[in-house]
Order: C-alpha cells, then structure tokens, then sequence
C-alpha cells in the first residue's frame, strides 16, 4: 500500500534536504512531502493507529513551511 512503508527513509531524508533546502533538487523534495503529508493522517495513523509517525507528519509540514518560505 502506498504511503505506509518509506516512513524511515522519508522523515530523515526530508530533514536532510531541509537543511540544504535553496540547493535542492525540488522533484525528490516534493516527492518526499507526497510520501509525508497526505498519506501519514489517512492512512498510517488513522487506518492502522501508527501514532509514530506523527514525527514523520510534523517533519512533513515543517518542510512545506520552509520550502513555502524559501519559494516567496
């Protein structure tokens, strides 16, 4: 099922390309927050009550913020 395995990969790698955020490449970076931010509510948290990804959530929204902030 989409959106419920690449929790341990995605949360650092969007932690890593946030640091590096006005070199990176935005394709991964907006693949990454696709993997963080729509599927971890509906599905990991609110199908199968995996409550930790709310990391891999709140990781998701800060990166948004900060690619927002970096874009404007």
């Amino acid at each position: 099922m989409p959106g419920t395995f690449p929790c341990p990969t995605t949360a650092p790698g969007l932690l890593l390309l946030t640091i590096a955020l006005p070199q990176v490449d935005k394709v991964i970076y907006i693949l990454l927050l696709i993997c963080a931010i729509p599927f971890t509510p509906f599905v990991q948290i609110a199908r199968y009550g995996v409550y930790e990804d709310t990391i891999l959530f709140a990781t998701g929204i800060y990166g948004l913020a900060l690619l927002l902030m970096k874009r404007a």
